[in-house]
């Protein structure tokens, strides 16, 4: 039984790809054999299970099914173009299986946290349309020879290797310490030396992360240079021309929202977020923060989106809309609910269970999907949370190894680099 899968070794021929797909059955083959044991033979009030498969194929196998997929090949054998669809058919039974051996009263729930379809390897270079905007400014070829720059370079794989470690190994009232008294140090100072070409005493904006635009503040970075009173207009100001922005190639708008953090996520740690926050038009696009030596005449030749493919040569990507299916006594049958958010999930569960939500949890009851007599019978009750700075500071959830394993997962995941 693998708690994750990885298809790493599986992907270099087509051979080993069909063989990858053998893997994925086997996976989940496994975990419906221990989801069955344990829901016959363990008491449980709760249970939860992930398959991990889907998104696997999804990512490596997309381009052998979809026919207008830049990468599609009709000549490859006939296992690979039907490897979404068998992993597919093999989740349906198993959900059957599941869902004949679970209790009368019982309420299953099938979701996802995300959709998929093809990547398109389209990647707009938002730090180099920055700097054709006298937004972000690089270094000269004075001042990047300079001893600070240097300096960066040089102390960027140290740093990255040092922080891990620090981070890895210092104990857990240290680290909370620090994020308590020093809240984002880490993060800015990482951002500093990981981009050691921009000349950061004359840059306003940058894209640290692909999830949006940072403002360079002052008192907030270590070579701030936007004051407080030119914060907001500068953030207008992106703004506006963000959502002006057209791929040249079809003449469409990039991006589908693009608005300030506070319009978009809630809580007290929204303030550690990208200042701009910028969704592309149907995840068609990937946000690169790269900057390359030619990024002036692409910028002259509108070359702003350039073809990129993904470092793991995945062919499929996530999508914002996933799959929510419910099926039980107090669920209403053939209700269609368009559109909710996936944080509307938990209190839902809750209230499944007869639980009351607690005050600080993100979204609410679906009440809608179920019987009105319930909903009559069962009021939505709230549990007041008061607000606890030191809440979560029990200790390490995970050994020094297990952290680590943990990382290689993401890493392979393609979540982090």
């Amino acid at each position: 039984y693998r708690i994750n899968l990885h298809l790493g070794g599986f992907l270099q021929s087509q051979k080993r790809r069909i063989e990858a797909i053998g893997v994925m059955l086997a996976s989940i083959e496994a975990r419906r054999r221990l989801v069955l044991h344990l829901m016959r033979d363990r008491p449980w009030d709760f249970f939860a299970v992930r398959f991990n498969s889907p998104d696997n194929v999804q990512h490596q196998f997309w381009r052998f099914m979809d026919k207008n997929h830049r990468y599609y090949d009709p000549s490859c054998p006939q296992e690979l173009k039907n490897a979404i669809p068998t992993i597919y058919q093999k989740l349906d039974e198993t959900a059957a299986l599941v869902l004949e051996a679970l209790p009368a009263d019982a309420t299953l729930v099938v979701m996802s946290d995300h959709g998929a379809g093809p990547r398109t390897n389209k990647t707009v270079r938002l730090n180099e349309w920055l700097a054709g905007r006298e937004y972000l400014a690089l270094a000269t070829s004075r001042t990047s020879g300079g001893l600070g720059s240097k300096v960066r370079r040089l102390a960027r794989p140290v740093m990255e290797v040092g922080l891990s470690t620090l981070l890895r190994f210092l104990p857990a009232e240290v680290k909370q310490g620090i994020m308590k008294r020093l809240p984002g140090a880490v993060s800015r100072t990482w951002t500093y030396f990981r981009f050691p070409d921009i000349d950061w005493s004359r840059t306003r904006a940058f894209v640290g992360e692909i999830e949006g635009i940072r403002i360079n503040r002052q008192g907030e970075y270590p070579k701030g240079t936007v004051a407080a009173d030119e914060y907001e207009p500068l953030r207008d100001q992106i703004i506006a021309e963000l959502r002006e922005l057209r791929d040249p190639s079809t003449n469409e708008k990039i991006f589908q929202t693009v608005a300030k953090r506070e319009e978009v996520f809630q809580g007290p740690y929204v303030k550690y977020l990208p200042d701009i926050v910028a969704i592309c038009v149907k995840d068609q696009y990937n946000i690169s923060s790269r900057v390359s030596r030619n990024w002036k005449r692409n910028a002259e030749s509108g070359g702003l989106i350039q073809t990129e493919e993904h470092w793991r040569k995945i062919s499929g990507s996530h999508r914002r809309e996933g799959i929510f299916i419910a099926r039980g006594p107090q669920v209403l049958a053939g209700v269609e609910k368009p559109h909710f958010e996936i944080v509307d999930v938990l209190p839902t569960v809750f209230y499944l269970l007869g639980l009351p939500i607690p005050s600080d949890v993100d979204g609410r009851v679906l009440t809608e999907i179920f019987d009105p007599a319930l909903v009559a019978e069962r009021p939505i009750q709230v549990e007041i949370v008061e607000p606890d700075e030191d809440r979560g500071s029990g200790g390490e959830i995970y050994s020094a190894e297990d952290a680590a394993k943990r990382i290689d997962d993401l890493r392979g995941l393609g979540y982090i680099e």
